[in-house]
């Protein structure tokens, strides 16, 4: 059973990623936003992907530093 499980959760970590925005802060530490996980290549991964875009833009407008795009 305990192998099962691991095989299930090998193959969904290689089907599914997740989405977040991370904003680096003044101090030095990075803060999180989760934004959900989606199926790798399907409409609802796309979705997240411009949604994480127009975040980091409206953020990089304001002189909001977010770090490198995460998968």
């Amino acid at each position: 059973m305990a192998l099962m499980a691991g095989v299930l959760s090998v193959m969904l970590t290689g089907l599914y990623r997740h989405h977040g925005l991370t904003v680096e802060l003044d101090d030095g530490t990075r803060m999180r936003w989760p934004l959900g996980m989606a199926p790798r290549g399907s409409a609802r991964e796309a979705r997240l992907q411009a949604a994480r875009a127009t975040l980091a833009e409206a953020g990089r407008a304001r002189d909001v530093p977010f770090a490198g795009p995460r998968m």
